[in-house]
């Protein structure tokens, strides 16, 4: 099976936007939240896509990505300053089989916590993508983000379409604070290609 660049399970094209509805474990609340791709603007000197992140209807964050060492990375949570390193999404080449590691920070409640991520993708299968047959990546990842009280454990298994970007996430937080999260593609405008 032949699987597309990393671009195009990861869109950064200006223009293009996604509308997820978010579940949570054990309640009925439904989150919607869309994100936006704009224009590229430098960051640290480089230009990177800002993503706008939207919940219901209300602007919550921007993230910054670029191409960076063979993966679609978020290079920055602010136009003013690049993260300490590069958090790889998706590889440039992906194919089933295919490992990778993050050991950097990020950041989690408002400050910047040690996160270790082990990535894996799992299955290359075509799917009915809203009313069109993609081609998709699985990506399983485990996380340990935070140290001490404050420490969680992720799992999560995410389906990136190609010519759309995610498609769904499943994550699962092991730890003490346990809980879990479906994100489920609903609407995507735009044209990646």
């Amino acid at each position: 099976m032949v699987v597309g660049s990393g671009s195009d399970y990861f869109p950064l094209r200006a223009g293009l936007t996604w509308e997820y509805v978010v579940s949570v474990q054990g309640s009925a609340l439904r989150i919607r939240q869309v994100q936006k791709a704009l224009e590229l603007v430098l960051v640290s000197g480089t230009n990177a896509t800002p993503m706008e992140v939207w919940i219901d209807g209300k602007l919550d964050s921007t993230s910054y990505y670029r191409p960076h060492a063979g993966y679609i990375s978020l290079v920055a949570i602010s136009e003013k300053q690049s993260l300490p390193l590069p958090i790889p999404v998706i590889p440039a080449a992906p194919k089933k089989g295919l490992k990778w590691e993050f050991d950097g920070q990020t950041m989690m409640f408002g400050m910047m916590v040690q996160t270790k991520t082990k990535y894996r993708i799992v299955d290359e299968v075509d799917m009915d993508v809203l009313g069109q047959k993609r081609m998709c990546i699985k990506v399983e990842s485990e996380t340990k983000m935070g140290a001490g009280k404050t420490a969680m454990d992720i799992k999560a298994t995410e389906i990136y379409a190609e010519g759309v970007g995610l498609f769904y996430r499943f994550q699962r937080v092991t730890s003490e604070r346990g809980g879990s999260a479906t994100t489920t593609l609903v609407k995507f405008e735009g044209k990646a290609d």
